[in-house]
């Protein structure tokens, strides 16, 4: 009966720890994403017409905050531009050197920010 209950709260548990994981990521919907930005005060920069594999951008910037998101057709454009040579060398000499800049990939979505940015697009 132990066992039962314990898997019964383990189950719970994990539950609970993906939702928390689903609601802190960045919003798949570009218009969601910038009316959270707005919300907390950033003003989006228009980028023009997404380019290639892009289907939307959405930039903004407060102060010396900022954000951009990058939304693919397909999480494997996003996957191969993430780890291409151009993403690597850009991590490395930006973002391994400031921890409070965020370059990280996301199924479909590529994000490059400061870390408040991101945690305001959520």
């Amino acid at each position: 009966m132990k066992k039962k209950i314990l898997s019964v709260v383990a189950v719970i548990a994990l539950a609970a720890i993906l939702a928390v994981a689903l609601v802190a990521c960045i919003p798949s919907d570009p218009d969601k994403a910038a009316a959270n930005l707005k919300e907390e005060g950033y003003v989006s920069i228009p980028l023009g017409v997404p380019l290639g594999n892009v289907d939307d951008m959405v930039f903004a910037t407060k102060g010396d905050e900022g954000i951009l998101i990058l939304y693919f057709k397909e999480s494997a454009d996003a996957k191969e531009f993430y780890e291409s040579d151009e993403a690597k060398s850009l991590k490395e000499e930006f973002f391994d050197e400031n921890e409070s800049l965020v370059f990280k990939r996301q199924g479909k979505i590529v994000y490059i920010g400061t870390d408040a940015a991101v945690k305001a697009a959520r």
